[in-house]
């Protein structure tokens, strides 16, 4: 019963989203970890965060699950966003995403976005 719920759910949302197929997940680190799969994200890559964001973003890459190096970069001080002036010196060979995941922001700027 509940799955039918949830199934009803997903194809609801995604015909208000505009999108052909939405999952339901639990929480926003099962969230991450899909992304980080489908983006292929691993073993040896690099992915840069911010450093005051919540500790799910850094277990996705890092601890439970990718593998991937976390590459903090410190907030801004006016908005607690990921400084953007410190981003590109931090890109490597091995950078495969920007993850700008914020938690503690002023002014919300964008989103997941990789290479």
């Amino acid at each position: 019963m509940f799955w039918a719920k949830v199934r009803n759910f997903e194809r609801e949302f995604a015909l208000f989203c505009g999108a052909k197929h939405n999952i339901g997940l639990g929480n926003g680190l099962n969230a991450l970890h899909m992304i980080l799969r489908t983006l292929r994200i691993g073993t040896g890559d690099e992915v840069i965060v911010p450093a005051n964001t919540f500790i799910a973003t850094w277990l996705a890459l890092a601890v439970s699950y990718a593998g991937a190096k976390v590459v903090p970069i410190e907030p801004n001080n006016e908005t607690y966003n990921i400084d953007f002036k410190c981003i590109e010196s931090a890109i490597s060979s091995r950078t495969r995403a920007i993850n700008e995941l914020f938690t503690t922001s002023l002014k919300v700027t964008g989103g997941f976005s990789t290479n």
